[in-house]
C-alpha cells in the first residue's frame, strides 16, 4: 500500500506510532473517525480489509 501525504496525516493527528508501517495509520484513522473519514483521508493506491470485532463490522476498501 502506498499512502501519499502520509506524513501530513501523521502530523495532523499526532498519533503515537508503534511501527514504521504505513498501514498502521489506517487503524488510527478508523479509531478516531470511523470508516468514512478514514477513506476520505487516504490518497494513493490502497486496498485493505478492516475487521472491527468489537462492533461486528467488516469493511473491504480500495482506491478507485
Amino acid at each position: 500500500m502506498v499512502l501519499l501525504l502520509l506524513t501530513k496525516v501523521q502530523h495532523q493527528f499526532e498519533f503515537e506510532y508503534q511501527t514504521k508501517v504505513d498501514g498502521e495509520i489506517i487503524l488510527h484513522l478508523y479509531d478516531k473517525g470511523g470508516i468514512e473519514q478514514t477513506i476520505c483521508m487516504l490518497d494513493g493506491v490502497f486496498a485493505f480489509v478492516l475487521l472491527d470485532s468489537a462492533n461486528k463490522k467488516v469493511s473491504l476498501d480500495r482506491d478507485t
